[in-house]
């Protein structure tokens, strides 16, 4: 069981005796999610028995409880009860289980009934077994299916009667250890061979067609009869046969021979050539070839004329089936012999035959005369009357056979979007004006080059003369009619979305970057942004009086004495921002600084002239950077229509932001040299003269840095502040992490503050941490952190940790570490926070680099993962390996060279409420306030 400590008393002891007097019962469970502390224990019970049933990492059960208690409070926020926002988090999450449980479970079992969650108990734990097994999955998430696989299994060994599941007990780890790791090592020999450390088998070339990947590991687990064929154990047997029920297949999973089961799985070759295009969008070629052909007959017709051309047409799409088929059959190699003998016999016995009904009619064209004739009820029936009917009627029955997906793939599949009716419509009415476009631009260039085809053509000519002189004046109005399409397409599209922008911006509002307009700002952010508790009958005096607005209404008189001071201290707020990046001077922050709602309701001159549609003329920053963040700005708020959430509703975000060898923040060394500045720090003045000037005005320092007092600020301050002030102009993790953490966290806190203004100080904390949490993976921390290593550099974890100290409330970082044993490495994902203490026995680092000591944290979570993980590119392996300590309903993966703007980060809430299913609005309604 996992501590409790951290529980309140009465919770816990309502929850233990409803599990001791009736585990399953309704209404104790209603009872104990009915407080945040009665959920964490829910959790904790439920990961508890799964922990010890399956032998899950201690690490990743706690982890997992965390995510889980996360989630479910985020959902919670959005809906009446707490059970309401279990089963809408259970339907998000179980989605994709359920119909891959449909499709492929059940059929294994051959309709085998199964259990399905139908309390809110049994539902908690399915939740839980699915985040727990992909915790401990490490890279093996990359196959989804795999999963699905492992939670039937361990979801149906459970819910048996036997007394081996009652009774299951396993080590912690050991699901690690016989299952997770024996399938790694399959694939991880595939690419590496093991060493120290692995070496990649094909050194710099990339990685052969034949070998296997994910996806062909994953297909297994799409069909009941590949993973009945496929799945055998040590002793030959199949797994299938000797599983009895569902149930017993949980018990013989250590007993698999891996090895055996995913080798020789390749189901299709990742070739670097036009092959694999061509196979895979054969019928978009057809098509394009048709027209092309087409067109081509109609331009030519007054000089080739007669029906040979003609009929010509009817062999295109055997021709592309050909290509398609035999194509198919190369990249194919997981193909029995007997489905390529069948699919090669449809290739000639069905795609072929406007090929042969093509000849008949060349035949009758050059003049054969088939003299069999039928009668029929006195009727004497000339079968040359036949020939050209008939050929015409199988060429557009095996062109429509071409055209038709493949009924396997949409039964079974079904990976793909079906649209509603009105959307539909629309595409149609789309795709028919941008092809009504292409054929008429084809029509115009194809009748000029048949045109001078019929010019150039001589009878006498020499047939190889011929060909080539036709594929040299043909292929530049084929390549032409191909590109034709995506162009018009890429047209169509920029049209309309800029008229879709144009609706949505309400006009092109050219006059913002002037400084003209921006006077509605205030009134567009009380209501698309802040969202106050009681702004509802605002919104409705807006909407009807904005004709009245528009003559003249000021902001200052029709807000109300709330929505005034929310919309003074947002203002003033953000112009405080801008200061802090040195994008405003002194005295531009004197002329956008708003008085209080008590002043500000007199109106100018007190109103900044730059939000007073009175004033005329330009009264934005001089700064560049500062113009546009403030016109960027009123154009978002303009947007029309937008969803409406609040911080208490909004869906919880997680940032997560990969890092390898990149700076974290530009250190003293990089900017000073000999006490003198640094060829880069004079650049960045130089380049940046303007805001370098604001941040020597805001630090109260001249231009000679010199190190005597000036006030409390010393030369070593300067200097940390000048580190800080590169950073944010360099690319750096800094710059990222100061906008995602910094700007998303102070913006959150900012509109929970405005709209849950008696809500307790600590519990409005509570409530932004849990709406924005960011996860930077720093993967090589903990060899920056050993001096045994050739990547030790204090540098980057004295960087690491003034971001902890700067950003430790919502900032967590992950990284992997390794460990020595006797068996070899083992690998381990990390995770350190501010609310880490450093490491027991650790050295502070001290060196001509660092000036000032930094231990290394001991982390929160330290989970086992199951060999080497960077079996692919790095960066995705890197955050796959932190991806386990993401905690919201929504993820952001950035990289570290971007940046966010905390008036951007006002328009979070709505950003994300974009997101949520449809559906949700109509079963969900606004919490209560506790």
């Amino acid at each position: 069981q996992l501590p409790i400590c951290r529980l309140h008393w009465p919770a816990f002891v309502t929850v233990y005796f409803c599990y001791m007097a009736d585990p399953s019962a309704a209404a104790c469970f209603a009872d104990a999610s009915g407080t945040r502390a009665g959920r964490r224990k829910l959790i904790e019970h439920a990961c508890g028995n799964w922990q010890e049933a399956l032998g899950l990492q201690t690490d990743s059960v706690r982890n997992q409880s965390e995510h889980i208690e996360k989630l479910w409070e985020s959902f919670a926020a959005r809906h009446r009860t707490s059970s309401f926002a279990l089963r809408d988090l259970g339907t998000q999450l179980l989605r994709s289980h359920r119909l891959w449980h449909t499709r492929v479970w059940k059929p294994l079992w051959c309709r085998e009934a199964t259990v399905v969650a139908e309390s809110d108990q049994e539902l908690l734990e399915e939740i839980c077994l699915y985040f727990l097994l992909w915790g401990e999955l490490g890279n093996l998430r990359f196959c989804p299916e795999l999963l699905c696989f492992l939670f039937s299994a361990a979801r149906a060994f459970r819910s048996s009667d036997s007394l081996a599941a009652k009774e299951s007990r396993s080590k912690a780890g050991s699901f690690l250890e016989e299952v997770v790791r024996p399938i790694f090592n399959v694939i991880f020999q595939e690419t590496f061979i093991p060493g120290e450390p692995p070496t990649f088998k094909f050194k710099l070339h990339p990685t052969p067609s034949h070998v296997c990947n994910y996806d062909d590991w994953n297909e297994i687990f799409w069909d009941p009869g590949r993973i009945s064929a496929a799945l055998v154990l040590h002793d030959g047997l199949h797994l299938r046969t000797c599983c009895k029920t569902a149930s017993d297949l949980w018990l013989h999973l250590p007993s698999v021979d891996w090895t055996t089961s995913l080798s020789r799985q390749k189901t299709h070759y990742e070739f670097h050539s036009l092959l694999p295009l061509v196979v895979g969008c054969y019928r978009v070629f057809l098509l394009h070839s048709l027209t092309f052909c087409a067109l081509l007959v109609w331009s030519t017709d007054a000089y080739w004329g007669g029906w040979g051309p003609r009929s010509a047409l009817g062999l295109v799409a055997p021709v592309w089936m050909t290509i398609h088929e035999v194509g198919l059959q190369v990249l194919s190699p997981a193909v029995s012999c007997r489905c390529r003998l069948r699919d090669l016999a449809v290739l000639v016995l069905l795609y072929w035959l406007p090929v042969a009904t093509f000849a008949v009619v060349m035949l009758k064209v050059e003049g054969w005369q088939f003299r069999t004739h039928l009668n029929v009820a006195g009727l004497t029936i000339n079968f040359d009357m036949f020939v050209l009917p008939v050929h015409v009627a199988v060429s557009l029955s095996v062109l429509l056979l071409a055209l038709c997906p493949r009924s396997a793939n949409r039964r079974s599949l079904s990976f793909f979007p079906v649209p509603s009716t009105l959307p539909a419509v629309s595409s149609l009415f789309f795709w028919l004006l941008v092809l009504a476009a292409k054929l008429l631009l084809d029509a115009f260039l194809i009748q000029d080059c048949g045109a001078a085809l019929s010019l150039i053509s001589h009878p006498h000519d020499h047939w190889l003369f011929a060909v080539v002189r036709s594929v040299v004046l043909l292929l530049p109005g084929a390549l032409c009619c191909l590109a034709s399409t995506p162009f018009f397409l890429q047209l169509a599209m920029a049209c309309v979305g800029a008229l879709h922008g144009i609706r949505r911006f309400r006009g092109l509002k050219v006059g913002y970057r002037y400084g003209r307009g921006l006077a509605r700002i205030p009134e567009r952010l009380c209501r698309h942004a802040l969202h106050l508790p009681q702004a509802e009958s605002a919104r409705q005096r807006w909407e009807a009086n904005e004709d009245r607005s528009r003559q003249g209404t000021t902001w200052w008189s029709q807000l109300s004495h709330q929505e005034l001071a929310a919309v003074v201290e947002t203002w003033n707020t953000m112009v405080r921002e801008l200061r802090d990046r040195d994008l405003l001077s002194d005295a531009e922050v004197q002329e956008l600084h708003c008085p209080p709602a008590e002043a500000a309701r007199l109106g100018p001159p007190r109103i900044p002239a730059l939000l007073n549609s009175m004033h005329a003329s330009n009264a934005l920053p001089s700064n560049p950077e500062a113009q546009r963040r403030i016109v960027s700005l009123a154009r978002s708020l303009q947007v029309e229509p937008r969803p409406s959430s609040s911080v208490k509703q909004m869906p919880s975000l997680s940032v997560l932001v990969p890092h390898y060898t990149e700076p974290v923040m530009l250190s003293r060394a990089e900017l000073f040299v000999n006490n003198e500045p640094s060829e880069l720090l004079s650049i960045l003045a130089h380049y940046y003269r303007e805001e370098f000037q604001n941040f020597a005005e805001r630090t109260q320092q001249g231009s000679h840095m010199t190190g005597t007092r000036r006030g409390r600020q010393t030369r070593q301050d300067l200097e940390s502040a000048i580190c800080r002030w590169a950073s944010l102009r360099m690319q750096t993790l800094w710059r990222t992490v100061e906008g995602v953490g910094g700007a998303y966290e102070r913006a959150i806190a900012l509109l929970a503050k405005q709209q849950a203004p008696t809500l307790p100080q600590a519990l409005r904390n509570e409530l932004v941490r849990d709406r924005v949490h960011v996860v930077v993976a720093v993967q090589r921390y903990a060899q920056f952190a050993n001096p045994q290593s050739s990547c030790f550099d204090p540098r980057q974890v004295t960087a690491v940790e003034n971001m902890l100290e700067s950003f430790g409330r919502c900032l967590s970082v992950a990284y992997i570490d390794e460990v020595d044993t006797s068996e070899g490495k083992r690998f381990f994902s990390c995770l350190i926070d501010g609310s880490c203490p450093p490491q027991p026995g650790a050295k502070s680092f001290t060196s001509s680099l660092v000036e000032v000591g930094c231990k290394v944290r001991q982390p929160k979570f330290r989970i086992e993962l199951p060999g080497f993980p960077l079996l692919g590119h790095g960066k995705s392996d890197n955050q796959n390996c932190a991806l386990i300590f993401t905690r919201g309903e929504i993820l952001q993966l950035i990289d570290a060279n971007q940046e966010a703007y905390f008036e951007a980060s006002l328009l979070l809430p709505s950003a994300l409420a974009e997101f949520l299913p449809v559906r949700s609005s109509s079963s969900s309604s606004s919490s209560s306030s506790s």
